[in-house]
């Protein structure tokens, strides 16, 4: 199970790498994936950062997936 949720993660990393709208944040040396969505154009620090803390809200709201979110 370990080594499927290691796998997993890479792969994760992969797609969040692949997508133009998406940044990964740091390495991905065990099953953790940081990233956060950055639509293209916004550089605005500020607002990227409430953009992702509500995308995090409605995320776990929604109830089908969890996210942990950090500032």
């Amino acid at each position: 199970m370990v080594e499927r949720h290691l796998d997993l993660a890479q792969r994760m990393a992969g797609v969040v790498d692949a997508a133009p709208d998406l940044e990964r944040l740091a390495e991905v040396p065990l099953c953790i994936v940081c990233l956060r969505f950055r639509p293209p154009g916004m550089h605005d620090e500020q607002r990227l950062n409430e953009l992702n803390r509500r995308l995090g809200e409605d995320l776990l709201a929604d109830g089908r997936v969890y996210a942990g979110t950090t500032i």
